[in-house]
């Protein structure tokens, strides 16, 4: 049971995520959360979109967010990926997933970021400019991986369940 009540507004919210629904107890936190998921999500970038959802899964199923790696993991489906490959990601070894050398830096350097973001350093940097990443690329990546961070927290703290319909 969600923590928190949800805000429905008519028709609108049948439609809408969850995650988002209980933001209407604060319109304008709402607006930047939108903001902020569709830029880092689905703005410009160096990081293909699939890329950015296999972030989202890491991260997500490090920090144990089952509503996140559903709806994540639904996204890297749509994208063509395995079911063993969003199986691997949400657990806890994302590392063996099956993945390119890039992607796994990638998934390394958010499990750092995860556990231990006061760790980073410019060896962690340099391991992605070693697989060809841009500082973007890499500002785009740290982007996505604070992001989930957050939300993960968002949805778990306030008990946010997920949508009817959805699998458990």
């Amino acid at each position: 049971m969600a923590y928190i009540s949800y805000v429905e507004s008519d028709e609108e919210a049948g439609r809408m995520a969850n995650i988002l629904r209980i933001h209407g107890i604060n319109p304008p936190v709402l607006e930047a959360h939108l903001r902020l998921y569709r830029t880092v999500m689905s703005g410009p970038s160096p990081l293909t979109r699939l890329q950015r959802e296999i972030l989202a899964v890491a991260v997500s199923g490090l920090n144990g967010c089952h509503y996140c790696v559903v709806h994540h993991g639904a996204g890297l489906r749509q994208l063509g990926a395995p079911e063993s490959l969003v199986q691997a990601l949400a657990g806890p070894a994302p590392l063996k997933a099956q993945l390119s050398d890039a992607d796994r830096a990638l998934v390394r350097y958010s499990i750092r970021l995860t556990r231990h973001p006061a760790g980073i350093g410019a060896e962690d940097v340099e391991e992605l400019r070693g697989h060809q990443f841009s500082d973007r690329a890499i500002h785009d990546a740290c982007q996505v991986i604070a992001y989930f961070n957050y939300v993960n927290r968002v949805a778990d703290g306030l008990g946010i369940e997920l949508e009817d319909g959805e699998p458990r």
